[in-house]
């Protein structure tokens, strides 16, 4: 098996993956498949030759060409963006491909290959729009306020530390200058830092420090309002302060731990306001846990399931343990009578009751899900290796007609309509 890539400057990678067989040797369906001996599995992408011994082998590349914007940040130091997020969309999407920072240059340089015609660079809460012969593109956060502050840990100076300052969305203006306005710095010997450049708003404030006895510490402060051409300071931030959770993630549908996506807090505020998400990563046994967050009323979701919520209230100097975040509620599998397991990365049917809608239907154990169809669209050929987690959400929360399995059994594939 050869892997290969290729890339040249101004141009796109590609990568390819040829598997070389002898004379003789054929491409087979894979182990257990009844495939003839001396068969090679196939798989997905990959392309196939056979050679002899001492034949020279030719694999042809076709590049396309890169287009590349570079940002620059004016009101910034040395007009550069540093840390910013900052991403390449269409004219009429908040949301694209994010940039990266040159580590020689300083230079932001935005990827926008995948788009064609003019982009929008958007990025900390400005938008600039950007025809195709444009190499280059310009932020203005000459008229932006400022975030100043001093992190400590029980009293005493902080020497290193990563802030994150992010702003809450405000209303529809927002969906043209991007959702996502995010700023980063660092703490200077005395815990001392400052954030510039920032647009007019609502911003959160998020300190990250590694302590030798305590490990990494976080703390997300209350929202602070930034004036255009102002310095706002926010005071002294005790690492050690804060509330936190710990709980663990399972699969609401098989009841099985998850771990291959993160957990979402979400601070409830007056009347509609909410808070920017506070990310955890889960560990391999599905334990999560959050620290230093403001006390208050806290939404927990999983990543790839957010309507999905778990609520819980948070108390300063306190941990509220014992949670459980589920991915997905059973509500089509409890009306029609089974339930289902993940075997092996397949979604199967795991039991199925009596005297049930599907078991009248004809399902059985050990069926295998291999489609979830929608008012007749197949929503799981769309969605490659995700689509075992997402037919698993809409069989959870579907409310309404015109879901039907798509089961397969012995080899053979047929269509089960759902009960509602």
């Amino acid at each position: 098996l050869l892997a290969l890539e290729a890339d040249a400057l101004g141009f796109q990678s590609e990568h390819r993956r040829v598997l070389l067989m002898s004379e003789g040797m054929v491409a087979g369906a894979g182990k257990d498949t009844g495939a003839p001996a001396g068969s090679i599995p196939r798989e997905d992408g990959l392309e196939m030759m056979t050679v002899s011994s001492g034949d020279t082998i030719e694999v042809d590349f076709s590049l396309p060409s890169k287009r590349e914007v570079r940002v620059w940040c004016a009101g910034l130091p040395s007009d550069l963006c540093n840390d910013m997020s900052i991403m390449c969309t269409h004219p009429l999407s908040p949301v694209g491909d994010g940039c990266k920072r040159d580590r020689v240059s300083g230079e932001t340089v935005c990827d926008c290959s995948e788009q064609s015609g003019a982009v929008a660079i958007r990025g900390g809460g400005k938008s600039t729009l950007v025809q195709v012969d444009e190499p280059e593109a310009w932020l203005d956060f000459r008229d932006g306020g400022s975030l100043v502050g001093r992190v400590v840990a029980n009293g005493a100076d902080v020497s290193q530390c990563d802030v994150v300052v992010l702003r809450i969305p405000s209303g529809l203006e927002d969906l043209s200058r991007g959702l996502v306005a995010a700023h980063k710095s660092e703490c200077d010997v005395e815990g001392r830092f400052e954030v510039t450049g920032l647009v007019d708003g609502d911003w959160e404030v998020i300190v990250e420090v590694f302590l030798d006895d305590t490990g990494t510490l976080r703390r997300l402060l209350e929202p602070t309002r930034v004036r255009p051409r102002q310095a706002t300071d926010v005071g002294e931030i005790e690492m050690l302060a804060g509330g936190g959770i710990e709980g663990r993630a399972v699969d609401g549908l098989t009841g099985e731990t998850v771990d291959d996506a993160p957990i979402l807090a979400v601070k409830r505020g007056d009347r509609n306001a909410r808070s920017t998400p506070f990310f955890a990563e889960i560990d391999r046994n599905g334990n999560f846990t959050f620290d230093g967050l403001p006390p208050g009323e806290w939404e927990l979701c999983y990543f790839l399931t957010p309507h999905v919520r778990t609520y819980v209230t948070v108390e300063d100097g306190a941990i509220t343990d014992g949670v459980t975040v589920e991915t997905s509620e059973a509500t089509a599998l409890e009306t029609n009578g089974f339930s289902l397991a993940v075997d092996d990365g397949d979604l199967m049917v795991r039991a199925v009751e009596s005297d049930s809608p599907a078991s009248d239907a004809g399902l059985l154990e050990g069926d295998r899900i291999e489609g979830v169809l929608v008012a007749g669209l197949d929503i799981g050929s769309y969605l490659g290796d995700r689509a075992d987690r997402v037919m698993q959400m809409v069989l959870g929360h579907w409310d309404g007609p015109g879901v039907t399995l798509v089961v397969e059994r012995d080899g053979d594939t047929f269509e089960l309509p759902l009960d509602w």
